[in-house]
């Protein structure tokens, strides 16, 4: 039997539902206008983005990149400039990084907000116990469950990457916070 999940009790100013386009904005918004102010950010995903981190790799905005994005950055080239999926989900990964840059904002990628008021993460015990099964491992970070299902780099080239993450996290101490390891491999 698995070990019960660890709790921990959190203190926000603002908790944010969704790190996508709006939650971004509402966030980007509330770190100008009040210095003082904490924000947790809960998403499903493993990455800010919201859907465009599921856009297939053809789909563009249909708009302006102009009148896409946060007040403190520019999107894509400005103008006419119909940006990727893939410009729209590095755009916000950048944009969450300068917010926990400040310290003031704390993500929670891979969760979901309960009606309890809990916050939950999607690794669950089964997704735990599936690494632990076939890679003999204990779950060292939630980015390898992102690189399992988020990848189209093909089935052998995931399994090699897992494995080579979970050697050269084996002996590191694990971080507060679980950053993802970079992936290499993808073309």
């Amino acid at each position: 039997m698995s070990p019960a999940m660890p709790t921990e009790h959190l203190d926000t100013d603002y908790l944010v539902l969704g790190a996508g386009a709006m939650g971004m904005a509402f966030a980007d918004v509330i770190l100008a206008e009040d210095p003082a102010a904490r924000v947790v950010m809960v998403d499903r995903h493993a990455s800010p983005g919201g859907h465009w981190n599921d856009a297939y790799p053809f789909v563009r905005l249909h708009q302006p990149a102009a009148f896409y994005g946060l007040n403190s950055t520019q999107l894509g080239q400005g103008g006419e400039d119909l940006t990727s999926g893939a410009e729209i989900v590095a755009y916000y990964r950048n944009a969450m990084d300068r917010f926990l840059a400040t310290s003031r904002v704390r993500f929670l990628p891979m969760s979901e907000h309960e009606r309890d008021g809990r916050i939950v993460s999607t690794v669950d015990r089964d997704r735990i116990e599936f690494v632990k099964h076939y890679f003999g491992a204990d779950w060292p970070t939630r980015c390898l469950y992102h690189m399992m299902i988020n990848t189209a780099v093909g089935d052998e080239n995931v399994i090699s990457m897992i494995l080579d993450s979970l050697r050269t996290l084996e002996n590191k101490p694990q971080p507060h916070s679980e950053p993802c390891l970079p992936v290499s491999n993808r073309s």
